[in-house]
């Protein structure tokens, strides 16, 4: 069964950037494969679990929808279940209809309650913090990927190699003292001339900086891994 809610848009908040914010929702915090796209008058996002998931459940292909259609300084957001589209991508997706979703009674009491709630709290926060709460709770609580470094500034999942933050601008690299080199945080020596950096070290599950030999982080209690530990 779908449901609905109006958000008044503010804080500079545009409903690309809650399309945007939804969908890495989705797909950061609830490990889900999601599609977002304009359609017309709003937006659609679509996020599915895997073979593992909902679909080797159901044994159809069902995908929690989030539809957001804006009118002046509002938005109306209505979340439900109905089929994964392949028309997201190629922006030709109209009004949606959702569709109940036939499976078992523990697994639909999760999707049809908890997850619909979760998106309507998120998208709450995301407005009221101008953006910024969304960057935080899609990162803090989970741990990196090997891939993944965090911005110190607003704590949002980055992946390596990337000059800048994907959400706030911040760079994201150091630079060699002696070449001016890009240089990623934890690294001692610059790749490209060799000459020592000063090493910052960051807790990977938040992003704060740390002295060397501490435990634990003080800021969200993760045990840390020094360099005598590696």
């Amino acid at each position: 069964m779908a449901e609905s809610r109006v958000f008044k848009l503010m804080n500079g908040v545009t409903l690309e950037m809650l399309g945007e914010a939804v969908e890495g929702f989705l797909r950061d915090s609830k490990g889900m494969q999601t599609q977002a796209g304009q359609t017309t008058g709003g937006y659609l996002i679509q996020g599915r679990q895997e073979a593992d998931g909902w679909k080797r459940i159901s044994g159809t292909d069902q995908a929690i929808s989030v539809q957001m259609f804006k009118a002046e300084n509002v938005v109306n957001v209505t979340t439900g279940f109905g089929k994964w589209s392949d028309k997201i991508g190629a922006g030709v997706v109209g009004y949606f209809v959702f569709a109940p979703l036939a499976i078992t009674a523990a697994i639909g009491a999760f999707l049809q309650k908890k997850l619909p709630g979760e998106i309507f709290d998120f998208i709450e926060k995301f407005i009221l913090s101008g953006g910024q709460s969304a960057a935080i709770g899609m990162s803090v609580g989970r741990m990196l990927n090997q891939d993944e470094v965090i911005c110190k500034h607003c704590k949002t999942a980055n992946q390596k190699g990337k000059k800048f933050c994907s959400n706030c601008g911040a760079k994201l690299m150091k630079e060699c003292p002696k070449c001016g080199h890009d240089v990623e945080d934890g690294v001692k020596f610059c790749p490209d001339c060799g000459a020592l950096v000063e090493v910052e070290h960051n807790c990977p599950n938040c992003g704060t900086t740390y002295e060397e030999g501490q435990k634990f982080c003080l800021e969200c209690g993760t045990k840390l891994i020094n360099d005598e530990e590696q």
